[in-house]
């Protein structure tokens, strides 16, 4: 089986980390033709982040979606705007105000928003998703 590729964390100090994660388009070949869509860090599905009890993670999200074009409206039940993106984890025991996991932020093509992760101690192992 192959291994799911990991959010590369670089080490601060004590139980600091901080890591990237980019959104970007990529193309990819399907059957006998192309698919354009949005990557993290360039693969579908993203990567693996793996935190830990009592880690204080940082993660600096890019968006880096410059060269798609931009459809913005005020039309109901269409996609709004799918140049501009935003992070929001499921399950993690976690702050849900900025910089913590803010589910109304909105990052803008060629901006950056670095999310402060304070996972307890107490907090339970298992599987969450982004």
């Amino acid at each position: 089986s192959k291994e799911m590729p990991e959010l590369d964390w670089i080490k601060l100090d004590g139980a600091s980390y901080y890591g990237e994660l980019a959104i970007n388009a990529v193309t990819f070949h399907v059957g006998t033709g192309y698919v354009r869509t949005r990557a993290y860090n360039g693969m579908i599905p993203g990567p693996l982040i793996r935190m830990k009890a009592c880690g204080k993670y940082y993660l600096n999200v890019l968006n880096k979606m410059n060269d798609w074009p931009a459809y913005i409206t005020d039309d109901v039940n269409v996609m709004k705007n799918p140049t501009a993106t935003n992070l929001h984890l499921h399950g993690l025991h976690i702050s849900g105000e900025p910089p913590g996991d803010d589910v109304f932020g909105e990052i803008l093509p060629g901006e950056a928003k670095v999310y402060e992760y304070i996972i307890p101690c107490d907090h339970v192992g298992g599987a969450n998703w982004y």
